[in-house]
């Protein structure tokens, strides 16, 4: 809900927080309609081609009080460089300890792709694969794929640096052995603006609109973070 499609770039010493918070609403599964998400990040640049990101995140339930989900270590690799090979290119690996007994962790390979073009427009796409560890898991990788193609204003005024409109579509495509149709997969898509000030501070703001029976029908979501 609060997932974002990713970024390969990386900077030595660069560092950021960011705080995310997704609401879904569902008219047929309880356990989507009137859900509430959020997260907190911590980002930095170790050097130009590694970062490391901690996450913690938490969800409430309809009926339910706000509880400790999970914790994210990120490691994000950047082998790609748009000023030499003309777009941004890597891989994030992702290890989610979830909280609570026999509740399964996971581990996750994503590859990234960022790509200029015609001037003003950028493509992302995200190609992900993940696995149950630990206590409770279930076999089988899952597979997910996202876009996000957006178009840039740049120099918007004095206090705003960009600011990029466009629109993302996730796909999840749940674990590969129990593929069963369309209909039973979750695939959302919608518009999002994301604004970054010359003092640092950027928000990201969408709305997701679900294409499949199983995916939410509707999903909102606002991110605030600032780069240091």
């Amino acid at each position: 809900m609060t997932g974002n499609v990713g970024s390969a770039g990386v900077k030595e010493g660069a560092a950021s927080v960011e705080y995310r918070a997704g609401y879904s609403s569902d008219s047929d599964s309880s356990s989507k309609n009137d859900r509430f998400e959020m997260r907190q990040h911590v980002d930095y640049g170790v050097n130009d081609w590694y970062a490391v990101r901690l996450i913690t995140a938490q969800n409430k339930s309809k009926g339910d009080n706000l509880e400790l989900k999970d914790f994210k270590i990120s490691n994000r690799f950047q082998f790609f460089d748009r000023n030499e090979e003309g777009w941004d290119g890597g891989i994030r690996l992702i290890y989610t300890h979830a909280d609570g007994d026999k509740k399964p962790g996971s581990v996750e390979l994503r590859g990234m792709a960022q790509i200029p073009f015609a001037e003003k427009w950028e493509y992302r796409h995200n190609l992900m694969w993940s696995h149950d560890v630990g206590e409770d898991s279930t076999s089988g990788l899952e597979l997910q794929l996202r876009h996000r193609i957006t178009y840039s204003f740049e120099g918007v005024s004095d206090v705003m640096k960009i600011i990029k409109v466009g629109a993302d579509m996730i796909n999840n495509f749940g674990r590969l052995k129990e593929l069963n149709g369309y209909s039973n997969q979750e695939h959302v898509a919608g518009p999002m603006v994301y604004s970054a000030f010359e003092n640092g501070a950027y928000i990201q703001a969408g709305y997701r609109r679900g294409l499949s029976k199983k995916a939410a029908n509707n999903l909102v979501k606002f991110d605030l973070g600032y780069k240091f």
